[in-house]
């Protein structure tokens, strides 16, 4: 049994009751604005999935292009898996005394920010914002929000695999196609495949368009990963 303050979301099912989870706890640590985005790989795109309670104001200035590019916070999540505290001389220090006004203006001032790399790839981030300075300790806290990180990395994780698995089971790929994405996956071209199998390239090529077609994909490549990525194939 693995034993931990956030073991019960090993039974969590949806993205719903993982957010209610997340807002419970950043709530009881004063940390109640929550957000977090989840970025993993759909084939060979990265799809963006978001989860977070903030209002109308305060999402519509997070979302800006001039926040996205500028913000000291969101920069250190994306190149640091490193937990980080701020307060407004983290804003200060980075020339965006600006856009710590317009926090505050939202009633954010102060919070932490922690991320991780997902298996398979993909990044995980998740950022806890609150109205008044951080009281707690902040190596303490900047733990216990990476440890949360990662419990709520893995359940989303497990949660939007098996949305996709499901998704792309009901796609109808016939076993050979299934067959074929298999070898796609492993590298070998249409021609190798043909050889593999003992059908003419042509054939193959025309079941790994019609797999394509079916699981959304622009490519052979694109829709052998998916398969791999949501488990609708096996390399072993």
């Amino acid at each position: 049994m693995l034993i931990s303050p956030h073991a019960e979301l090993e039974d969590v099912t949806t993205l719903a009751d993982l957010g209610k989870y997340m807002f419970e706890w950043a709530t009881s640590v004063d940390l109640p604005v929550a957000s977090a985005v989840i970025a993993r790989f759909s084939g060979s795109r990265i799809k963006y999935t978001p989860l977070h309670n903030l209002d109308a104001k305060l999402d519509a200035l997070t979302s800006t292009q001039r926040v996205r590019d500028r913000d000291p916070v969101m920069h250190r999540a994306r190149d640091s898996a490193i937990p980080l505290v701020w307060d407004s001389n983290t804003y200060a220090g980075s020339g965006c005394g600006d856009i710590y006004e317009d926090l505050q203006a939202s009633g954010v001032r102060s919070g932490v920010i922690a991320a991780c790399h997902m298996p398979g790839g993909g990044r995980f981030a998740l950022r806890l914002d609150g109205a008044s300075p951080q009281q707690r300790e902040p190596l303490r806290i900047a733990a216990d929000v990476a440890l949360l990180a990662a419990f709520v990395c893995d359940a989303a994780v497990r949660i939007l695999s098996e949305e996709d698995r499901k998704r792309l089971t009901s796609t109808g790929l016939t076993p050979r196609e299934s067959e074929l994405l298999r070898w796609t996956a492993l590298g070998k071209t249409a021609w190798e495949i043909a050889v593999i199998v003992g059908l003419s390239r042509s054939t193959v090529a025309k079941h790994l368009d019609s797999a394509a077609r079916k699981l959304g994909c622009t490519s052979r490549r694109e829709a052998a990963l998916l398969a791999q990525h949501s488990g609708l194939i096996q390399l072993q």
